[in-house]
């Protein structure tokens, strides 16, 4: 048999370790062996720091990841009040976890006494409420609200649900901003008003969701009145012609009013 065929029948034989699907399980608990229920659980690529995929774990604490391949991995996992818990491992076979135990994060202020309540979420048949209204998270600002919510990833620069970009509601209407403009509001705007967050995963049809996650913040009262703009641009030199783009991006909200308005020009030449 020839060089050739042996290194033909070596790659069709190993092909499939690398394709293998593997999963990471685990069950998180606090000191004093309490099931911590809907924290965040994410996985990061090593390399990069890329989030790749996330979940949150059950009432029981329980969590499964699935469907990933081999491969160098960061898994962090968080929960308001807890230390943020990091492991980086290398994904051979599937990886049980066993019991991951978060330690509280205690801040003592010498003096001075804090009430607050912590945060509660309520699951319901196509949502996650997560209640924060007069919690530790009322001083903060929405997006820091957002960073804590279950299901929601908030890392380099986006914000995740299911591994794609939720669409943002405020009070069940729809925010027409980009993804980047959107979290300059959220980062801009004080968490004082707002009552809930409600992770919306399989969205109905009164969503305009195409498919996607839905993030609706329920506030007091509205948190948005007035005037959001943008004007973005690139440009890139090709072999022969210049490739650009351009637009602006306009809302405006009052109390009874909303106006959107978008525009962007992408002209390119080729060259052959």
């Amino acid at each position: 048999m020839s060089i050739k065929s042996i290194a033909y029948f070596i790659f069709i034989f190993t092909l499939p370790l690398f394709f293998q699907e593997f999963t990471i399980t685990g069950n998180i608990r606090d000191t004093n062996n309490t099931p911590v229920a809907f924290a965040n659980i994410g996985l990061l690529n090593e390399t990069n720091g890329e989030l790749i995929t996330g979940a949150i774990s059950d009432e029981n604490g329980h969590f499964l990841i699935e469907n990933l391949y081999s491969g160098n991995y960061i898994l962090k996992i968080s929960f308001l009040g807890f230390r943020e818990y990091t492991a980086t491992f290398s994904l051979t076979t599937d990886k049980d976890l066993g019991d991951v135990v978060l330690e509280e994060d205690n801040q003592e202020l010498e003096g001075v006494v804090v009430i607050a309540n912590r945060p509660t979420v309520r699951r319901m048949v196509d949502r996650l409420v997560f209640n924060v209204e007069n919690s530790t998270l009322s001083n903060g600002n929405a997006l820091n609200v957002l960073k804590h919510s279950p299901g929601v990833f908030v890392t380099n620069g986006k914000i995740t649900v299911k591994n794609s970009e939720p669409i943002v509601y405020i009070n069940d209407r729809r925010v027409h901003l980009s993804s980047s403009d959107v979290m300059k509001l959220l980062e801009g705007t004080t968490a004082t008003n707002i009552k809930s967050v409600e992770v919306i995963t399989n969205p109905s049809a009164k969503y305009e969701a195409e498919g996607w996650a839905v993030i609706n913040i329920v506030t007091s009262k509205n948190i948005i009145s007035g005037y959001n703009g943008s004007v973005f641009g690139n440009y890139r030199q090709g072999y022969k012609f210049p490739k650009y783009s351009l637009g602006t991006s306009h809302f405006f909200k009052a109390n009874k009013l909303n106006a959107y308005l978008n525009y962007s020009i992408n002209p390119k030449k080729e060259y052959r």
